[in-house]
């Protein structure tokens, strides 16, 4: 007996060398990504045009370090919290552990060189050598052209200095000693030729970061065969959303898509747009940040379609999240859905209709996240700026049907109050 517990005791010690070494070997020999470069940018006129650009409306620094109005559709920044951080990524959102986007503005970097701030971009490494957990993709942004990164560095030195104090990320654990293994160094290609639009569409793609919505994973890592074939779920207050398939297949990807279609939905809801349309709270919205990349310009979103349509087509049939804030295709039933059964035959006409002709952009579950004071004249522009082709007859039963759920839904507001 005596010897069974020596021998007990003497695996356990074992063990406990075993995780102390490792924990030992992962806080000392991680990350390995080497000191960060000695630099300083030359902030000309036109590396801050191009810093602008890319941090504003292309690789979304400012859209995810900012406060996002969430009761407006797609969530675009509220003014005056450009850079300044707090935005919260937590387990509700499927994280391991509690991160927020820090501060970006002067005010909290006016400590760090310029490449402190290459490196974190790029690697993932923070200014006192800590590990960042991915929910910025440092991978995608460590193969973007250096001057571009530069670019970025010299924009933000820019923006409005905010005095905002943001709490500190906690993973948990293991992953807050895994991580230390994510970091990675950067591995920069140069901006490809515009004219070689396919070259050039897959450096946006990546710039852009749109692997990092779009691409499934398992346990944190892409899933092999799977890139871009959409899936990824992100469970918000209002429900989950849905990163899309975005390969070129026919039938549940976008190879149906033409480039001037492709075009025209990103450039169809610019911010201005999207803080005129509220949602009303607990109603449906959308994650993807529209009104960023409504600022590209046609090229690059040209060419981000014509590189779309090169990878490999997956068949894979996801929930899709509605351009404007639904839940998705298939959300047509359950609890929030529309119970038509008790409005006039014409009504329940109207919504069949909806179903068939929108459902596969738009919520039909919840059709009304806003208001309309003429759904004919919205529908028709909103028909003819994207080429549909939808029977004038059928407009105005769809509209009749909005119009009828709108009028039904204050009136029903009104009697609670």
């Amino acid at each position: 007996m005596k010897r069974l517990a020596k021998v007990s005791l003497g695996v356990i010690a074992v063990l406990a060398l075993a995780v102390g070494g490792s924990v030992t070997y992962l806080m000392v020999g991680f990350p390995k990504v080497g000191p960060a470069p000695s630099l300083k940018i030359d902030a000309t006129p036109a590396l801050l045009a191009r810093g602008k650009y890319l941090a504003d409306n292309v690789s979304g620094c400012i859209d995810c370090h900012s406060t996002r109005d969430w009761q407006a559709q797609a969530g675009p920044v509220i003014a005056g919290t450009e850079g300044a951080g707090g935005e919260r990524f937590g387990e509700d959102l499927g994280f391991p552990g509690t991160f927020y986007a820090s501060n970006i503005t002067p005010a909290a970097l006016r400590d760090w060189t310029d490449g402190e701030l290459v490196r974190a971009i790029t690697t993932g490494v923070s200014r006192d050598g800590r590990a960042l957990f991915p929910v910025m993709p440092f991978t995608a942004f460590g193969t973007m052209a250096d001057e571009d990164i530069r670019a970025i560095v010299a924009y933000i030195r820019t923006i409005p200095p905010v005095a905002r104090q943001v709490p500190a990320s906690q993973a948990n654990f293991p992953i807050n000693l895994i991580m230390r293994t994510f970091p990675q160094p950067a591995a920069p290609t140069p901006v490809p030729p515009v004219s070689d639009a396919v070259a050039y569409g897959r450096y946006l793609t990546n710039a852009a970061g749109c692997a990092e919505c779009h691409t499934p994973k398992d346990k944190g890592a892409p899933i092999p065969g799977m890139e871009l074939a959409g899936g990824p779920e992100f469970k918000t207050p209002w429900g989950s959303n849905f990163g899309a398939n975005i390969t070129p297949d026919p039938e549940t990807g976008i190879g149906k898509w033409d480039r001037a279609a492709f075009v025209r939905l990103f450039k169809s809801l610019p911010p201005e747009q999207a803080r005129a349309r509220r949602v009303e709270k607990g109603h449906f919205n959308t994650l993807m940040p529209w009104t960023v990349y409504a600022g590209m310009t046609e090229t690059d979103l040209g060419a981000i379609f014509d590189y779309l349509q090169t990878v490999k087509p997956v068949k894979h049939k996801v929930a899709t999240p509605s351009r404007w804030g639904g839940a998705s295709r298939d959300a047509d039933s359950g609890p929030d859905a529309v119970d038509v059964s008790r409005y006039p035959p014409e009504i329940q006409q109207g919504y069949a209709a909806l179903r068939q002709e929108c459902g596969q952009c738009h919520s039909v579950a919840r059709p009304l996240n806003t208001a309309e004071p003429n759904w004919e004249a919205f529908l028709g522009g909103h028909i003819k700026d994207r080429e549909i082709d939808i029977a004038s007859a059928r407009v105005q039963q769809i509209s009749r049907c909005l119009q009828h759920l709108q009028d039904d839904r204050e009136h029903a507001k009104g009697n609670r109050r």
